[in-house]
């Protein structure tokens, strides 16, 4: 069974080989099957006819949605349409300052550029378009008689739940909230791309180059990606500097360079599996994490889990103190062979367009001290108190 592996590398990387594994397991891929981990631990593997004709955006947008959906803008506005309606039915709507401004969200969000531009994209593969142009056209508000509210509520929620406006929605707020704070400049996050169909760029830019460079013979290939060392056509390189705080535009900076010649390229491969990175990471009310491990792929991939029991174990709950979430996580590393793991890098970014980076380390010392009986039973009780 020929086989197309993904192995470790920095953590930008691993993010999105977790990532990747995320989608596979969202779309009900088949591990060991179409997917797995190899012998020596290094490396992901996704089986070569599988990685050909998988509609791998498709998988992106609906592990994208999975998510992230449960945190944006599209709950919200679902959330106060859903209060609105349920105080008109059993007699309490009263409009005070807390109905008014459930009304304004509501407003404010399906009416923004980036969701209009969404509507217009989807706007003839969907059912009840009026309903968004009359919201267009007069807006909610606390004026309106009660049984017309109610109507329009409630017309507006089953326009918003249909599956296309969904996805369209809570990935017009994924692309500007979460994903931007990963990469940038291009598909699209390119500003020209900004009315585009969300789809039909990443298809573009991510996943037909990715199964076009499956398909091809690279005997004559010259340049060699700088991640994974794989050859790679001219027609194929792509520049790493989409991925924010990485490096500069390459094509206008080029000093750092020998002669001037930028050689620093991914190749598609590697460039799907970076563009997955936001998957990787874990958000926190407003923050993002993930635990980077080199020396071993499935503590990797169990201590930044989403899925199953060891997600549910190190998943902060938004009712649960950061320290009790700290004792979680450490205590599925626990589960690991912690002689075979040395430091562990700890990444947070905040959600904010300004947040950086901030990289921490869990030294070697540390894990063995926290390995050790006391302790360890200490982080396990921590780890199971909720407040």
């Amino acid at each position: 069974m020929d086989k197309y592996v993904i192995t470790l590398g920095d953590f930008l990387k691993n993010a999105g080989i977790v990532g990747f594994r995320y989608m596979l397991e969202a779309a009900d891929a088949k591990e060991d099957s179409d997917f797995g981990i190899t012998q020596d631990g290094q490396g992901l593997w996704i089986d070569m006819d599988f990685a050909l004709n998988a509609d791998w955006t498709d998988m992106y947008f609906k592990a994208c949605v999975q998510y992230f959906g449960p945190f944006t803008v599209y709950q919200g506005v679902l959330d106060r349409i859903s209060k609105c309606i349920d105080k008109i039915q059993i007699g309490k709507w009263n409009p005070g300052k807390e109905e008014k401004e459930d009304l304004k969200f509501i407003n404010d969000k399906l009416l923004s550029n980036s969701y209009q531009a969404g509507f217009e994209n989807i706007k003839h593969d969907i059912e009840m378009q009026e309903v968004y142009q009359i919201l267009k056209k007069d807006k909610l508000n606390d004026k309106l008689d009660v049984t017309d509210l109610e109507k329009r509520l409630i017309d507006l929620e089953k326009f918003l739940q249909q599956p296309k406006c969904r996805e369209t929605f809570i990935m017009k707020s994924v692309i500007y909230t979460y994903i931007n704070r990963f990469w940038s400049g291009k598909c699209f996050l390119l500003r020209a791309n900004a009315k585009k169909d969300m789809r039909e760029l990443f298809e573009k830019d991510f996943s037909e180059p990715f199964r076009k460079y499956l398909k091809t013979d690279h005997v004559k290939a010259k340049d060699l990606c700088i991640d994974c060392g794989a050859t790679i056509g001219p027609k194929e390189k792509n520049s790493i500097a989409f991925m924010n705080e990485v490096g500069d535009d390459f094509t206008r900076k080029r000093s750092a360079f020998w002669d001037c010649k930028v050689d620093a390229f991914l190749c598609p491969g590697c460039t799907f599996v970076y563009a997955l990175s936001p998957l990787g990471f874990r958000l926190f009310v407003n923050k993002f994490v993930f635990m980077n491990i080199n020396n071993d792929i499935h503590a990797l991939l169990d201590v930044n889990s989403k899925n199953g029991t060891d997600s549910i174990e190190g998943e902060k709950k938004e009712d649960e103190k950061y320290s009790q979430w700290f004792a979680r996580t450490i205590n599925i590393l626990l589960k690991e062979k912690t002689k075979e793991i040395s430091n562990i890098q700890v990444i947070l970014r905040g959600i904010r367009a300004e947040d950086r980076y901030l990289l921490g380390i869990v030294h070697k010392s540390m894990l063995d001290i926290i390995s050790m009986p006391g302790t360890s039973n200490a982080l396990q009780l921590l780890g199971n108190i909720l407040i």
